[in-house]
């Protein structure tokens, strides 16, 4: 009796050991698995979470499980990507946040939200700008702002290597006047021989004997125009100061006051001539006075010559 009892407990200790370590490897199968969706969610599954939305025309390569941040601090996660169409017109992706409880106080109204890299060859993340307005709710959405990352740019790069491309083959081709320059033999020609006519003609007018190589050679002319300069530099200065007839006519005021009181007088002759009652107006415009002045000094003449002839008729000379 005593041998069966022992054998039955040996085996209900191996049993309860078998037990055991099944329970302990159960265990830990569901501790990792818990770990491992909590390290593959990047977050915590012991914070409070609140979810916000945005509406995006391309996700660029976002994943789910992606960092969310704000001043690049980790504040969520990328929980789904799911097709949209809020106007029934455009297709795009609404994406939802999941975001720690803790920093749901950052968005606000007038939040941003973009899709960027971490580094140049990095994962995507979303990066929020915090608004300043008031709190947004669970739920609600995030403006989107497209972000010009490294995409843009070598968007902008190939473009730019595609337009350079073009141009290359139309100037291997001969078109336009680059392209003429390099590859046109008769406008190579035609360089060549105005280049020929050039240097002839420098060496005519650095070597010959016309006016212009004399004008560029002859010393004597470079100095006599130099004293002429000078000259007139001193006439110049000469008439600043009023020296001399015309620099008082430029600088004194005398000269114009006298100008001006003639102007007035010949102004006030000419309106006393034109005055149709005066005597000067009378003298230019009526003719009979001209007559009668006319006629008086004709006999006054007449009297001046018979009183030559014959004083005695006129002047009576008596003694007493």
């Amino acid at each position: 009796m005593a041998e069966i009892a022992t054998g039955t407990f040996t085996s209900n200790t191996v049993q309860w050991r078998n037990l055991r370590t099944g329970i302990l490897f159960v265990l830990g199968i569901a501790i990792m698995a818990v770990l491992a969706l909590v390290i593959g969610k990047n977050t915590s599954a012991l914070s409070k979470k609140v979810t916000y939305k945005i509406f995006v025309p391309d996700i660029g390569g976002l994943a789910e499980n992606n960092l969310v941040s704000v001043a690049g601090k980790k504040v969520g996660t990328v929980l789904s990507l799911d097709f949209a169409s809020p106007n029934d017109t455009t297709i795009g992706v609404e994406v939802t946040l999941l975001i720690n409880q803790e920093y749901a106080y950052l968005f606000r109204e007038g939040s941003k939200a973009t899709i960027t890299g971490r580094g140049v060859l990095g994962d995507k993340l979303v990066a929020v700008v915090p608004g300043h307005g008031k709190p947004l709710a669970s739920g609600s959405y995030l403006e989107y702002e497209a972000s010009t990352g490294l995409e843009t740019v070598l968007g902008s790069v190939t473009h730019t290597i595609d337009s350079v491309n073009v141009l290359l083959s139309k100037i291997n081709r001969g078109e336009g006047t680059l392209g003429k320059l390099l590859t046109s033999e008769e406008l190579l020609q035609q360089l060549q021989h105005t280049l020929s006519n050039l240097e002839r003609a420098t060496t005519a007018l650095t070597q010959g004997n016309g006016l212009v190589p004399y004008l560029l050679n002859e010393r004597s002319l470079a100095r006599n125009l130099e004293t002429t300069m000078r000259n007139f530099e001193d006439i110049s200065q000469a008439l600043k100061k009023g020296d001399g007839t015309l620099g008082k006519l430029l600088v004194d005021d005398s000269f114009y006051k006298n100008l001006n009181t003639i102007a007035q007088r010949l102004d006030t002759l000419i309106t006393r001539l034109e005055n149709p009652n005066g005597t000067l107006s009378k003298l230019t415009t009526d003719g009979a006075l001209y007559k009668n002045l006319n006629s008086t000094a004709v006999a006054l003449d007449s009297l001046l010559n018979d009183l030559r002839k014959n004083p005695s008729r006129y002047v009576t000379i008596r003694v007493f």
